[in-house]
């Protein structure tokens, strides 16, 4: 009797340290892949440009030194490589780690509808050379650009028609089309909408809906000190175009000096490093996790199914069957997942609010506490698995002969 209560005793400490180990496991597994899934979202975006095209070149005066050729005489220059099909001159570019954004609104006065979105300026073919779709209105014409003057006190030209992402547009105007409506932007406007993008992401990416956010004026910067072109070429070609743009200035202009110089594809790897890295953490330590879990399980199994082998034999000596010895443990098993489970959605949405609270992250989906709640699950019932099946070997005659 007594060793039988020493058996319960000791089986209520194990199945507590396995229902503490399960409900830390889901915690944990709950908000991992909450987290992966947010940053799976960044390194999976669609940009809406043709990235596998794009090449990137920034051009920089040396210190002390001056841009001694013009902005046109870059661009024709450019233009002149072979492989280039097209070249722009832009203000920023997606992944680039710097970004210019400014408020929008429908209204000079009504503050409520500000949005925050990123200003791209292109200068003529910027569209092509980027390979945005529109989706509604028409590109910029010719005589809509607008270039800055050379002298640097001048005042900037304020442009009167924008191209907006089709994601903007449903923000700003959720009643129609917005081609033909107006917005205000610093004080400038009213500014006419002549295109929707399908889509174009700003250069930081914070949240899926808020990147989409963006908005190109057909603006060309003539005196800016480090001029970023973007080049739309011939795949694979990228070393034998930058190599000849390198050896071209070095040669010619010792003033400048190239401090960009990658394939779009390039600087999204560097800028989404470490997301990626982050990703294999969270999958690494949430695996871990789970197969300590399971590890734990099926060792306790093993150990309450040698404890209860008598109770196995008796089962089996009244007509229960080896299915329904199995199937016994294996709910028990059930039972404590649930509760493990339980418990861990608690703890995962409690420590979910203070992320939430204190480092800006996103809340927990429903989706995530289902996903760990289903592995958990799953793994708990696979892990009793190998010690449940060992139950068919009891044999209940020579068991209770040996009794």
């Amino acid at each position: 009797m007594l060793d039988f209560a020493v058996a319960i005793g000791r089986k209520n400490i194990f199945f507590g340290l396995i229902v503490i180990e399960l409900a830390v496991a889901m915690a944990v597994v709950a908000n991992a892949s909450g987290a992966i899934s947010e940053k799976w979202s960044r390194l999976s975006i669609d940009t809406g440009l043709a990235e596998d095209e794009l090449m990137i070149v920034q051009i920089s005066p040396r210190s002390g030194q001056s841009q001694r050729f013009t902005v046109q005489e870059d661009l024709e220059f450019l233009r002149s490589q072979q492989y280039v099909r097209s070249v722009s001159k832009v203000n920023q570019i997606p992944f680039g780690f710097s970004s210019t954004t400014a408020t929008i609104r429908t209204s000079v006065t009504e503050s409520d509808d500000a949005v925050v979105a990123a200003t791209y300026e292109m200068s003529r073919g910027g569209l092509e050379t980027l390979g945005l779709r529109l989706v509604d209105g028409r590109g910029f014409s010719r005589d809509e650009y607008q270039y800055t003057s050379v002298s640097q006190t001048s005042p900037r030209p304020i442009p009167n028609v924008a191209i907006i992402t089709k994601a903007l547009a449903e923000r700003l105007f959720v009643d129609g089309s917005p081609i033909g409506e107006h917005f205000y932007s610093a004080g400038n406007g009213p500014i006419t909408i002549i295109g929707v993008l399908d889509r174009l992401v700003a250069p930081y990416i914070d949240r899926e809906g808020h990147a989409q956010y963006s908005v190109i004026f057909p603006l060309l910067d003539r005196r800016s000190v480090h001029r970023l072109y973007v080049l739309r070429a011939e795949r694979d070609k990228s070393a034998e175009i930058f190599k000849s743009i390198s050896e071209y200035w070095r040669s010619t202009d010792s003033s400048r000096q190239l401090t960009i110089q990658a394939p779009l594809v390039e600087l999204r790897r560097l800028f989404l490093a470490q997301d990626r890295y982050s990703v294999t953490i969270l999958v690494v330590f949430a695996a871990a996790l789970v197969v300590m879990a399971a590890i734990g399980i099926e060792e306790v199994t093993r150990w309450w199914v040698s404890v209860r082998s008598n109770d196995f034999a008796v089962m089996r000596a009244i007509c229960a069957t080896r299915g329904d010895i199995i199937r016994l443990c294996q709910f028990e098993i059930f039972g404590l997942s649930v509760i493990g489970i339980v418990v861990g959605t608690v703890i995962a949405g409690a420590a979910n609010e203070a992320t939430v609270r204190f480092l800006g992250a996103e809340k927990l989906s429903l989706f995530s506490l289902t996903l760990a709640g289903a592995l958990i699950l799953l793994v708990s019932q696979f892990a009793a698995l190998p010690a449940t099946l060992a139950t068919i070997r009891i044999d209940p005659a020579q068991l209770l002969r040996v009794q």
